[in-house]
């Protein structure tokens, strides 16, 4: 329920990827163990417990132990700061999904920012599978709409496929009059509107920021950018587009989705049929 801490599901999430974790991996835990006075490997019935203690996360958090952790696990701070959960996923190395889903259980709803400042980046390898193995031309692209992987019939598309999307549209001239047809209505405000909630989002990408330069340098697209409407995105949205390969006018769709593990990563799907925006099929 919204509002309410899920006490089980933070506590199995947490419990979980502490005994994952392999205190080897923690340079000095050992030390800080017994700067605190308590034993170099901690010991529980006779036998070695397995990954971190809850002693032991409040040590890498720098803190005394006993003093926050086991709370947090237990779920009995009812609002804690962003600065102690993003430590926590830090020392815990918890997967995006993972802190998506201690956002979730904590204060009902996803998280702000990404733990990892290159999530985005990187897709799990299983994506290039789907993409090379389905006929639909298909692309997987940053955060930032850098292209790190695509299919034959995408290259066949566009003829060669873009470094990077959101450039191709915005900001590559020549492809306005050879690729996209009716670009200042059907590709601009669409575009602009997605650039500038990934700015806003990831703000200090590089990649972005430049982009957002070029944009604003631009007095047509600066215009638009700073409009106060937000342009809806609908999947299947239809868009004019000359087919590279087949040299021929046609309507684009597309359909993406977002790997759990790679917050801001896109894998994205086109559809791209012969003829023109609305006519009947």
């Amino acid at each position: 329920m919204a509002g309410e801490v899920d006490k089980k599901r933070l506590g199995s999430l947490l419990a979980q990827a502490r005994r994952r974790a392999r205190p080897a991996d923690y340079a000095g835990l050992a030390e800080l163990r017994l700067a605190a006075g308590l034993p170099s490997v901690p010991e529980g019935r006779g036998r070695h417990v397995e990954g971190l203690t809850q002693q032991d996360i409040d040590l890498l958090l720098g803190r005394q132990p006993g003093a926050i952790y086991a709370r947090l696990e237990r779920g009995m701070i009812a609002h804690p700061k962003a600065e102690l959960l993003r430590d926590v996923g830090h020392v815990l190395a918890l997967e995006e999904s993972e802190w998506v889903a201690v956002w979730l259980a904590i204060f009902g709803h996803q998280p702000p920012a990404t733990l990892n400042s290159q999530s985005g980046f990187s897709v799990p390898e299983i994506w290039a599978t789907v993409i090379h193995r389905n006929p639909m031309p298909a692309f997987i692209s940053t955060v930032a709409w850098d292209v790190i992987d695509y299919n034959a019939a995408a290259e066949d598309l566009f003829g060669e496929m873009p470094p990077n999307i959101m450039r191709w549209i915005l900001l590559t001239p020549p492809a306005r009059g050879r690729s996209m047809r009716d670009w200042e209505q059907c590709w601009v405000p669409s575009a602009l509107s997605q650039l500038r909630d990934a700015c806003t989002e990831y703000s200090e990408n590089p990649t972005l920021r430049q982009l957002h330069t070029e944009v604003i340098d631009d007095d047509l697209l600066r215009s638009v950018y700073h409009k106060a409407e937000c342009w809806s995105r609908p999947e299947g949205e239809q868009r004019p587009m000359v087919h590279a390969g087949l040299r021929q006018e046609g309507v684009l769709s597309s359909a993406s989705a977002e790997p759990f593990s790679s917050r801001g990563a896109r894998v994205v799907f086109l559809e791209w049929t012969p003829g023109t925006v609305g006519a009947p099929e």
